[in-house]
């Protein structure tokens, strides 16, 4: 699930924080799997493109923040799963946003135990089969601040071609 954080404004304090998934269905899950999951927060200079990532690319990508895990006991369908963000959290999207990102990936990610009697789908919000639940980022901001930080400026490389000695 990919968020969009260019409404937030550069230099702006991040107070509290949520992320909210809502589960939608259950058939292929087995409450006795002995399975876990992990939410985490992939950045977005860990993808190198987000249009037309594949799954092996959202897959692979390193995390950046890992949330609480899941166990089959947290998966009904209808519960809202919902992570209150910590000052670590708050503070990383805030570096996030200062350094120009416009967006992250939330991945969930099942153990190695995960198998066709562990599988659970949360809520997209949409669809025929969506109970308009959607994945909820939300973000409590303090005040713009007053002047907006300037962007990181970013090390290059220039190559040029050096004449040989006389």
């Amino acid at each position: 699930v990919r968020f969009d954080l260019s409404r937030i404004p550069r230099g702006a304090a991040i107070d509290s924080g949520r992320l909210t998934l809502t589960g939608l269905r259950n058939e292929q899950l087995d409450p006795a799997a002995d399975a876990t999951w992990l939410v985490q927060i992939i950045a977005e200079s860990e993808l190198s493109t987000l249009d037309g990532a594949d799954f092996m690319m959202v897959y692979s990508a390193p995390a950046s923040i890992t949330l609480s895990q899941l166990t089959p006991d947290d998966l009904v369908v209808q519960r809202a799963n919902t992570w209150e963000l910590d000052a670590n959290v708050l503070r990383w999207l805030e570096e996030q946003r200062l350094a120009g990102v416009e967006s992250l990936v939330v991945r969930i990610q099942g153990d190695g135990a995960a198998d066709a009697t562990a599988l659970f789908g949360w809520d997209s919000g949409l669809g025929s089969v969506s109970s308009g639940n959607p994945p909820r980022l939300t973000l409590q901001i303090g005040p713009e601040p007053t002047a907006t930080p300037p962007l990181p400026t970013r090390d290059f490389v220039v190559a040029t071609f050096t004449p040989a000695p006389a």
